[in-house]
């Protein structure tokens, strides 16, 4: 698509260069950013964006770069534990399902202990809080409940993750493989398509001499999972969204982003040196990747700076696009407790989270989960108004112009 490319590039340049303007050079080299768009209903590459000053013949960032994902690569343990099916065809686990949420070494690991973001802990947490909340000890639990890592580097494999690079230990529900934007925008085509692999192949059809065998990326793709899982875990990245991490898609510091129906996931790596936003709209699949080619501190986390700018990019693609609704299987939802899963109560502080019709809990929460923001944490954007209204104004500036003072005669 050359609008969407012509679109991607001016987008991408201009917003990373005021990106770098706001966080300020962190190392000899530009920010750079690397992002992919896949039609998730066709598997076409739809645009590519491969870095500041990337060429048609130079190193595509989107597709050859690989750097861990972080906490962006956490749906793809939820997607898996849906995929899990009892006898009758419906999904073992359901968003209101619990896992341990307390920090603990884990068992079988060297001794692996790790922690939540902002410190926060509870004895359980349901899948839906966990994922939008981006808890580390949730999604480790839930990955060890399904068997370990090994059965996510299966899953990944059929999705199209290039499976070598994902190494089989508990710490891969925490991003720890490495993956190209690419990779990770097909797999947010699998979640909006209904559970139909999408491959992001740029080659929309090829034919051979005789012009009899089509080959390519359009039509129907094997499903990778099924519409069931695809639409919870579809549903669960819009919860990051609508009260998580991924709230930054609508624009900060006063610059609107994309404001149509969306999902999504943040991902900020270690010492933030890789912020990543994955997410889909029902048009497209995407991801974004942002750091520095020699990894160095950025400046932000993820949802403070990819957010944004994919919010940006997405914004400025679907102009002129017909808005559509998500399509898949019908869910019914239900507000439930951010610790017990069960149907929260007035004052409790609960999520929206997704259920397969006769699968929503019934019972009410005995634990009222109330609010317990993190004060010692404030976002790059408040510190900046903060600072900016720190700043003592300047003083007026002198009157230039003729003087008034009326001048002697002199005879």
């Amino acid at each position: 698509d050359v609008v969407a490319q012509e679109k991607t590039e001016r987008i991408l340049n201009e917003k990373l260069a005021y990106m770098e303007s706001q966080l300020g050079r962190n190392s000899e080299e530009p920010l750079q950013a690397a992002g992919a768009i896949v039609d998730p209903y066709t598997g076409a590459l739809v645009a590519v964006y491969g870095g500041r000053g990337a060429t048609a013949t130079s190193f595509n960032r989107a597709t050859q770069a690989r750097r861990q994902a972080g906490s962006a690569f956490k749906p793809m343990v939820y997607a898996l534990a849906f995929s899990r099916m009892d006898g009758d065809g419906m999904p073992l686990y359901t968003a209101s399902d619990t896992v341990p949420n307390r920090r603990r070494t884990f068992e079988n690991t060297d001794g692996w202990r790790p922690r939540n973001v902002g410190g926060k802990y509870s004895k359980t947490i349901p899948l839906a809080a966990a994922l939008a909340s981006s808890s580390n000890i949730g999604t480790a639990s839930l990955l060890e409940e399904l068997g370990g890592a090994r059965h996510l580097v299966d899953f990944a494999d059929r999705m199209g993750f290039e499976k070598r690079w994902l190494p089989e230990e508990l710490g891969l529900a925490l991003g720890q493989g490495e993956v190209t934007p690419l990779e990770m925008a097909a797999f947010v085509g699998a979640v909006v398509n209904g559970g139909r692999r999408a491959t992001g192949s740029p080659v929309l059809i090829a034919r051979d001499a005789a012009r009899q065998i089509p080959v390519g990326a359009l039509g129907g793709e094997r499903p990778v999972m099924s519409p069931e899982a695809a639409a919870l875990t579809r549903e669960l990245m819009r919860g990051v969204v609508l009260s998580g991490t991924g709230a930054g898609i609508r624009g900060v510091n006063g610059i609107e982003g994309f404001r149509g129906e969306a999902i999504g996931k943040t991902g900020t790596t270690d010492k933030e040196f890789d912020l990543w936003f994955v997410g889909g709209t029902p048009n497209y699949s995407s991801a974004l990747w942002v750091g520095y080619d020699t990894p160095a501190r950025v400046g932000g986390s993820a949802s403070e700076v990819a957010a944004p700018l994919w919010g940006w990019w997405m914004g400025g693609i679907h102009e002129h696009v017909d808005p559509r609704p998500f399509e898949g299987p019908e869910l019914e939802f239900r507000r439930i407790c951010n610790i017990t899963g069960k149907i929260a109560q007035n004052g409790c502080l609960g999520i929206r989270a997704p259920f397969l019709p006769g699968t929503k809990p019934t019972t009410m929460s005995k634990v009222c989960a109330k609010s317990d923001p993190d004060k010692k944490y404030v976002s790059l954007w408040k510190r900046r108004r903060d600072a900016k209204r720190a700043v003592p104004p300047s003083p007026p500036p002198r009157r230039s112009g003729p003087s008034t003072r009326r001048r002697r005669r002199t005879p």
